[in-house]
């Protein structure tokens, strides 16, 4: 159970010693083979090794709501939704399509910040607003939503769809209107 099956690691225990020897020797001594398998492991894992590696330091000392893990850790929502929006887009049902992940910035008059807009190749465009509030999205954010779609020039033969990455996702009276196609939590990709 310790080793979750992994063949590799069970290869490395000596049925001969108690589990207690087997797991002082292969996770706490100095050249143990499960010394340095955590580090490893957050590197082929996790691209934001660095983010990751905070957020177990914290949680060692206490149990911490997400918002308070985000503030104390320090990260913002939209850089971290941006480095992670393959998996957005997994969540969201349609990371195999994605052409292009990024924000968009209108100019000129209108100016205007989409904070993660997807292109993809089943010719739709999905424009996602990214709030980090501590408490759930209300209906408040459709006329800002509006004016961003509105002022957006979607390529011809494009159709639309509007999601929402927040903490605590929609409250009821947003969920009433299913103004947003999709709507995913920071809890459901951290």
């Amino acid at each position: 159970m310790i080793f979750g099956g992994v063949p590799k690691y069970l290869e490395e225990i000596n049925l001969d010693r108690s589990f207690n020897r087997n797991m002082n020797r292969l996770c706490f001594s100095p050249h143990g083979s499960m010394v340095n398998e955590v580090e490893r492991l957050f590197y082929s894992q996790f691209r934001e090794t660095q983010t990751y590696k905070k957020i177990v330091e914290l949680l060692k000392t206490g149990i911490f709501s997400l918002e308070e893990i985000s503030r104390r850790v320090g990260f913002a929502s939209e850089r971290f939704c941006l480095r992670h929006s393959g998996l957005l887009a997994g969540r969201m049902g349609f990371r195999d399509d994605v052409l292009l992940a990024a924000p968009h910035f209108g100019k000129g008059d209108q100016k205007f910040q989409v904070d993660l807009l997807y292109q993809r190749s089943d010719r739709v465009i999905t424009v996602c607003e990214i709030k980090h509030r501590n408490k759930p999205i209300s209906r408040e954010i459709i006329p800002e939503m509006e004016r961003k779609c509105r002022l957006l020039n979607i390529p011809a033969g494009y159709t639309m769809e509007k999601a929402l990455v927040s903490l605590h996702g929609p409250d009821e009276s947003l969920k009433e209107t299913a103004y947003f196609h999709h709507s995913i939590t920071l809890g459901d990709i951290i």
